[in-house]
């Protein structure tokens, strides 16, 4: 599968999480396979539900959360959703988590890295504003807040993106998220 197929395949899957109202609350743990999959044990894999809390999605959503909803996906990224107790449409936050170490055996070896995907996924995105002084490198743009540091790229979501509100909630997010990195 060439790489841009999985890119578009993984921006689906994001983009049918966020209608569909997220992911199962299962984790999904596997024996490394490889010696690859080895070297990814060995080093800290980041979960986003340990970059942005329960408490920190409270704070940011003004009230309390449900449990978050967690999913992996085909590429070795990581994905959390919290909604609030009480329905709301459209309040939510989001945040996936993707890194050179957790990506799957195949795009380690095609030397696949978070830096590639970020940069793909922001040359291929229409209308992004350019966010300065967050991460080496951050965007604003359709599926939230993009944020890129060092081998770890960052995708936090909070609602609609014309609402400017809902970058400053995401920008704190991020603050949030690449303090605990």
């Amino acid at each position: 599968m060439n790489i841009k197929k999985i890119i578009y395949y993984t921006f689906s899957l994001l983009l049918l999480l966020l209608l569909t109202g997220g992911c199962s609350n299962s984790e999904k743990t596997s024996a490394p396979v490889n010696n690859s999959e080895k070297i990814a044990d060995e080093k800290k894999l980041y979960d986003p539900r340990e970059l942005v809390t329960k408490e920190d999605a409270e704070v940011a959503l003004g009230e309390p959360a449900r449990e978050p909803e967690y999913r992996e996906n085909q590429m070795g990224g990581k994905l959390c959703v919290y909604y609030p107790v009480k329905e709301s449409l459209g309040k939510f936050i989001q945040i996936s988590v993707s890194q050179d170490e957790g990506f799957t055996s195949e795009l380690q070896s095609q030397k696949y890295t978070a830096a590639k995907l970020y940069m793909d996924t922001k040359a291929g995105l229409d209308q992004v504003q350019t966010i300065s002084g967050i991460g080496d490198d951050a965007f604003w743009g359709p599926l939230g807040l993009h944020i890129l540091k060092e081998n770890v790229y960052i995708t936090i979501a909070v609602g609609n993106t014309n609402n400017p509100e809902n970058l400053e909630i995401a920008k704190t997010l991020a603050i949030t998220a690449l303090n605990k990195l």
